[in-house]
């Protein structure tokens, strides 16, 4: 086989770590040989629009990827984004399982989710955590930011750390683990072996830290461990994040000896030398060759029956609104409706709307409309005249899962979005993930079936909005019909179904956008069901959302701002935000919430991007706010400004 090789070099005059994540050429030769060794050939692509106008001249029939990529929290994940879009299979995990793992925070969570032990932590602050504590960036690697430092005694430490490490971004502070200190080789599922980090001098608090690294040689000793425990958190990590190929968790123990999770990485360093997934493999009598052989053994067996297509890199012709263009904003949109051959007449409808609602956007903007068809890359190409971009892309090439892959090629082409940040996307379609996260953060969201006999369930795909796979089918009572329901949303949306408690009782909205100066609460809407559906028929589906005058449209009626107490307004916003704060939202959002009867409210859907056009529940609650349409429009553009001028 071919395989293409992607990465990015650290440069010759990197200063300090600004780089430290990068590789070298040695890494980059070193892999090539390890390839040949098992019968392949290669090709160089490196990363970003070198790699995608080497993949327009060449052929291959792979990648091996270890890019680290250039930008915010979804620059590991641009890579695969674009090679997935392309059609390319390639090495190690999908973008949005990588994403998680590089925001620290967010891998705790879900750590947390699925059972598995890690330190207490906070975002930016220490509040109720024991001292010592322990300090690093949120989203870097190769132990960026991290000195003898992070390590904090108590307040006035931490304030100071803080204060350093803010340079890199958000900062995860938790309670520092004082026991030995281990990491896991994973390839294909399978622990390689379990190394212990030693330091050769006692020290009570001693951490992994960049100084350490660097002078590993002098500093520690790594042991090849026989400790069980620490061999499973690696593979409950690894089923817990459907990591694929290859991995690297990090685990330490707790003052009780119990082995906790500290953090992931999916692209682990491959040097020869200094990789420590390769030191702990070659301790395990596995060589540098039959690792990297094993990992793309592994790969090959998941491309199994992977038609390989080439993208033809031809220019997407662009529409332009009537108006002459008087600003350089784009607003582009999905115009793949002929892939979604799944989809009825009327869901269809709600995938055409997209059009439309650009149009919408583009008009009090003077912007121009650029729709994405076939040529994703096309599209890349053409946005990158413009300062700002409308990201109205719900997924592309009929996949509404690769909503994420649009925005971190935006990214890797370092277009300003003015819509939810590419990672905060791709957690918002995943419903199923989104809502164990939410649990996990202490945020009421229905509980998901376990096969119980009893009960009301709803059952709705897990990557899709607008109403689409919703109607009152999808309500249903007793294992069989759940199990009956779900197999009509697996065949019929090719794509797993959630399946959540349906909580009975009032449905209401909340609609959210940021600006530089922080987040906007809109006044809340409700929708008020008419006396005559009964209890499971009270859903807002595509029959209410999309089927104009049918029994579901007239009876589902859209109230905002809702009549409902101060105190119930003030609940609903403030759920909104927890929850925005722990996806990490920005551009605008809606957050769905049912009240059920005993008063407690729910959530039950967040979207990210939702419908903006004239009819649509976010703009009515913008008219009961008194804000113009391009007073908002604006807002984003700004906000977007703001975070591309961010170090």
């Amino acid at each position: 086989m071919r395989i293409g090789l992607t990465y990015n070099l650290k440069p010759a005059n990197a200063a300090d770590d600004q780089f430290e994540e990068f590789d070298s050429v040695e890494t980059v030769e070193a892999l090539e040989g390890a390839l040949r060794a098992r019968g392949h050939t290669t090709l160089r692509l490196g990363w970003g629009e070198e790699m995608l106008s080497i993949l327009d001249r060449e052929r291959v029939d792979g990648v091996f990827n270890f890019a680290e990529g250039i930008g915010g929290r979804g620059r590991e994940s641009q890579v695969p984004a674009m090679l997935q879009m392309l059609g390319i299979p390639y090495t190690a995990s999908d973008p949005l399982t990588i994403a998680i793992t590089l925001d620290k925070p967010l891998a705790k969570l879900l750590a947390k989710a699925h059972g598995i032990a890690t330190a207490p932590w906070r975002v930016n602050d220490g509040r109720d955590l024991r001292f010592p504590v322990f300090a690093k960036p949120a989203a870097e690697g190769s132990s960026m930011g991290i000195t003898a430092a992070s390590v904090c005694e108590n307040d006035d430490q931490l304030r100071t750390t803080l204060d350093q490490l803010r340079k890199y971004g958000p900062v995860l502070v938790e309670e520092f683990l004082p026991g030995d200190e281990f990491t896991v080789g994973l390839v294909d599922g399978e622990v390689v072996g379990v190394m212990q980090v030693v330091p050769r001098r006692k020290d009570e608090t001693f951490i992994y830290s960049l100084e350490v690294k660097r002078d590993y040689l002098n500093r520690v000793d790594y042991r090849l461990a026989d400790a069980p425990d620490v061999a499973e958190v690696g593979r409950a990590v690894w089923r817990a994040f459907g990591l694929k190929d290859v991995a690297r968790v990090d685990v330490r123990r707790d003052r009780g000896g119990v082995a906790n999770f500290v953090e992931v990485n999916p692209l682990p360093g491959m040097n020869p030398v200094t990789g420590d997934i390769v030191i702990l493999s070659r301790f395990a009598g596995v060589p540098y060759e039959e690792l990297i052989g094993r990992v793309i053994d592994s790969a090959v067996g998941r491309w199994g029956g992977f038609v390989v297509r080439r993208s033809s890199f031809v220019e997407t012709p662009s529409t332009t609104n009537d108006q002459p263009r008087t600003t350089n904003i784009a607003v582009c949109y999905n115009d793949d409706w002929h892939y979604k051959k799944n989809l009825n007449d009327v869901e269809l409808t709600a995938e055409e709307s997209v059009a439309d609602m650009a149009r919408q956007v583009a008009e009090p903007l003077g912007a121009t409309l650029v729709p994405v068809r076939d040529d994703v890359v096309g599209a890349l190409r053409r946005l990158k005249e413009f300062d700002v971009v409308f990201d109205l892309c719900e997924g592309v090439l009929g996949h509404s899962n690769w909503e994420i892959n649009f925005a971190l090629g935006l990214e890797m082409f370092g277009i300003p979005n003015a819509n939810v940040e590419a990672v905060a996307i791709g957690l918002c379609t995943d419903k199923l993930l989104v809502k164990r996260l939410l649990r996990a953060a202490g945020l009421p969201s229905p509980r998901l079936w376990h096969g119980e006999k009893d009960g009301t369930w709803i059952v709705k795909p897990s990557h899709e909005d607008a109403g689409i796979g919703i109607d009152a089918a999808s309500v249903v009572t007793g294992a069989a019909s759940v199990a009956e329901r779900v197999q009509y949303v697996e065949e019929t949306y090719k794509q797993p179904a959630l399946v959540e408690e349906y909580i009975e009782g009032r449905e209401f909205n909340q609609a959210v956008y940021f600006t530089v100066d922080g987040p906007v609460l809109l006044p809340p809407g409700e929708i008020v069901f008419d006396e005559s559906l009964g209890a499971t028929e009270r859903v807002v589906g595509w029959k209410a959302k999309w089927a104009t005058n049918s029994r579901e449209d007239r009876a589902t009626r859209p109230q905002v701002p809702a009549v409902i107490p101060d105190t119930l307004r003030r609940d609903i916003g403030n759920l909104a935000l927890s929850a925005a704060s722990v996806l990490s939202l920005s551009g605008y959002c809606r957050f769905d919430m049912r009240q059920s009867k005993d008063g407690k409210l729910w959530i039950v859907d967040i979207n990210p991007n939702p419908d903006i056009s004239a009819d649509a529940g976010f703009r009515r609650a913008l008219d009961a706010a008194g804000i113009p349409f391009p007073q908002f429009l604006n807002a984003l553009i700004m906000a977007a400004r703001a975070r591309r001028r961010r170090p």
